[in-house]
């Protein structure tokens, strides 16, 4: 049998009446009547307009796109379609034998080649995914042991919404607990006499890891087709899990290999890595958005700070801004659209000037990190398409207060003779960089303290870069605090639960700091690994893509991995930590780098020095 037509178009869809189209997914049995070898849907527009609820009940499908090289067939009205493989085996799976479902999934039910249409129906999906009857997440095929691990991710899951039930005194599990609730200790005790019984763990924490570092969960849209639905099922193959097992089950399985880990003093499994701890963060998201509130720049800012490498991921960059604002009610997201028809650079500085204009914070700064991968943008845009390193003093942080308890001046946004955005911003002058060390830490490097390598390297220069340069600090223990604080920007390892903050260095990480630079003789290599994971740990945060300096004055001081001697650092009324900038041109304007940790000046000590409030303008 020849070949359809390749699909070319679809019937318009009515916007004034809100239209969306669904499609059929015809039974196995009219595939085999047939002669097909593909699955076969059939689309038909359905308005939205006037109604609370659909006539016919349909299932909104949640996937990865993957590799967009990767394409399969599809009989879309009886013509030929391609569409992601990915999303052709979830059809596959879905296939009745005798009955046709009823289904939306972006890919087959907007058209993507036309760019009005896309941002009309990216507008519409957080209502899409709300009203659909069930939301089904296709992780992918049944391999890698999926099988074993969504068995042992439902059995942890149950147990611990079933405890938790227990010390809320209900007779279901029905209700979501927090996250600190599955810490609970009575819980915790509970989980281990189950599932650690003579302090032999009893699960396959391998397969799980696996499965949660499946690429569904890096997926920036995700967060919206997994929350606003509460009747939302997991799938990985033929097995499935509800939403609300699977992440009690992920945040269960971590809290006992931690407290596995730690009970023997061993080092930390692969479950507790950044991969897991993304997945974790995509459930506790899915599991509490509908119960919590954000605003543009808090979620931009939950999604794209602390992550490393690992933030999530969008095949187009303006959809880092399009997928979560079917979250957000506040009056600067109000202001901007799903608008394709828009370059990157051009809806990043719309976000931005939002943002700056309603805030009256200078938070959304913190952002700004180099080098960008969208050029056409101001230097104070922030460039949400790459992975923005951990902040040092944004407020809902609350560590730093190098200007003060200064409010933040009125940001002022104009534009110059040629069209480029400027802000407008005042503070004070502090210094100047005078010299940047020469090797940079990476949180890639592998540890080992038995041969040369990448670490003692580090180790070499940093203790080179506190003997070569005379400094502002008034004895040597002064010295030698600002040297070991400043990589790790005077933050503790371990985040505070109740005040929602890092706190400040403990003698502890001195400790881990002897251990990692060797002034502190252990008799073998994998007892300094041990030793020294803490400060390893806080440094692969803080000091991930940044460099240190020696301020001009004599301060140490932390800052992005692009600043240059020269650059100056202020202050900015209304700011935590400050920010270093380079003047560029003639007309006094400046490109902002990003912002520093400068030690000796971030609880406001500059300020006693009664300096003058200036005006920048920022290009």
């Amino acid at each position: 049998m020849p070949a359809p037509p390749l699909v070319t178009g679809f019937q318009d869809l009515n916007y004034s009446s809100r239209e969306i189209r669904i499609a059929e997914l015809l039974p196995r049995a009219f595939k085999e009547a047939t002669g097909r070898r593909h699955p076969s849907c059939r689309l038909q527009n359905v308005s939205f307009e006037g109604r609370v609820r659909l006539p016919e009940p349909y299932t909104a499908l949640s996937y990865a796109w993957g590799d967009p090289a990767r394409k399969s067939a599809l009989y879309l009205n009886d013509m030929f379609a391609q569409i992601p493989e990915n999303l052709s085996e979830a059809l596959q799976h879905l296939e009745q034998d005798h009955s046709s479902i009823r289904i939306w999934a972006d890919a087959i039910c907007i058209d993507q080649e036309n760019t009005l249409e896309k941002g009309q129906q990216v507008a519409m999906m957080a209502e899409i995914f709300q009203r659909a009857s069930e939301v089904l997440v296709w992780l992918g095929p049944g391999e890698d042991a999926s099988e074993d691990a969504f068995q042992v991710l439902r059995q942890l899951g149950e147990a611990a919404l079933r405890l938790g039930g227990q010390r809320r005194h209900v007779d279901s599990f029905a209700e979501v607990l927090e996250p600190q609730e599955i810490v609970d200790r009575g819980i915790v005790d509970a989980l281990m006499a189950e599932w650690c019984p003579d302090n032999v763990l009893c699960l396959d924490i391998d397969s799980a890891q696996r499965v949660l570092q499946r690429s569904w969960f890096r997926r920036v849209w995700v967060l919206q087709e997994a929350a606003l639905n509460d009747n939302v099922t997991f799938r990985c193959g033929r097995n499935s899990i509800s939403k609300k097992v699977l992440w009690a089950g992920t945040q269960a399985m971590t809290i006992l290999a931690n407290e596995f880990y730690a009970r023997n003093n061993t080092t930390a499994h692969s479950a507790l890595t950044v991969a897991n701890f993304i997945s974790r963060r995509t459930l506790n998201f899915a599991a509490q958005a509908k119960t919590n509130s954000y605003s543009l720049e808090s979620l931009l800012m939950e999604i794209t700070s602390n992550l490393g490498e690992c933030a999530y991921q969008a095949t187009d960059p303006r959809d880092r801004i399009f997928a979560i604002l079917g979250f957000l009610s506040d009056s600067a997201a109000s202001t901007i659209s799903s608008n394709y028809t828009k370059t990157c650079g051009e809806v990043y500085i719309e976000v931005a000037e939002a943002i700056l204009s309603q805030t009256r914070t200078l938070d959304i700064l913190y952002a700004v990190s180099g080098p960008k991968n969208v050029r056409a943008m101001p230097s104070w845009v922030p460039d949400w398409s790459i992975a923005v390193p951990s902040t040092f003093g944004p407020r809902n942080v609350g560590r730093f207060s190098s200007a003060g308890h200064s409010s933040c001046s009125r940001p002022i946004l104009t534009s110059d003779k040629y069209g480029n955005r400027l802000l407008v911003l005042s503070g004070y002058s502090f210094d100047s960089v005078s010299a940047i060390m020469e090797c940079q830490w990476d949180p890639q490097w592998e540890m080992n303290f038995n041969q040369s390598g990448c670490a003692l390297g580090f180790i070499e220069a940093l203790r080179n870069f506190g003997r070569q340069h005379k400094t502002a600090y008034l004895s040597e223990a002064d010295r030698m605090e600002a040297l070991w604080k400043t990589p790790i920007a005077d933050c503790d390892t371990f985040f505070d639960v109740l005040s929602k903050t890092r706190p400040k260095a403990s003698p502890r990480m001195r400790h881990s700091f002897e251990s990692f630079v060797g002034t502190m003789i252990l008799e073998d290599n994998e007892r300094r690994k041990l030793a020294s994971a803490a400060y390893i740990q806080t440094m692969n945060l803080q000091s991930a893509r940044r460099r240190m300096f020696l301020t001009s004055k004599g301060y140490y001081g932390l800052g992005q991995e692009t600043l240059r001697p020269g650059d100056q650092i202020i202050l900015l009324l209304g700011g935590d930590s400050p920010f270093i900038v380079r003047e560029v041109g003639l007309l006094g304007y400046y490109e902002l780098i990003g912002e520093a940790y400068v030690h000796g000046i971030m609880q406001g000590e500059h300020l006693k020095t009664k300096p003058l409030v200036e005006r920048f303008i920022f290009c």
